[in-house]
């Protein structure tokens, strides 16, 4: 991973295999980001993405193993329990190019993910 810090934020890139969440994770803690908003594009892989059923009140996630386009990266970092959270929605494609997307809930650098983190002067504190 590589970023740049900006007068809004920061600039990321995450590197072909890098973990996307312990390299968000990383960034945060090392620059000390009490909370921000994410949004990014790029190719991922060893994904797990799904849905949450709000009868059950549980997620249902999917794996998916090859590479897909990340259309669309957007999500927020908070704090839970005293630690970095992340929040992650995104839109993918793959080969067919038909589009899915969902809460995601581990992925990998495919080829590269770019990423803008807005950051915010406050601590926002997640609740479950």
């Amino acid at each position: 991973m590589t970023y740049t810090k900006t007068q809004a934020g920061y600039l990321v890139r995450i590197f072909k295999n890098e973990d996307v969440f312990a390299s968000l994770k990383k960034l945060a803690e090392k620059e000390s980001i009490k909370s921000g908003w994410i949004s990014g594009l790029g190719a991922v892989k060893d994904m797990e993405a799904g849905y949450y059923d709000l009868e059950e009140k549980k997620y249902h996630f999917k794996v998916y193993d090859d590479v897909y386009e990340l259309l669309s990266l957007t999500g927020n970092i908070s704090s839970f329990e005293g630690n970095i959270a992340l929040h992650l929605h995104g839109t993918f494609s793959g080969h067919d190019n038909a589009v899915f997307g969902g809460h995601i809930n581990a992925m990998k650098s495919g080829i590269t993910v770019e990423v803008a983190i807005s950051t915010y002067n406050t601590t926002i504190n997640r609740i479950q």
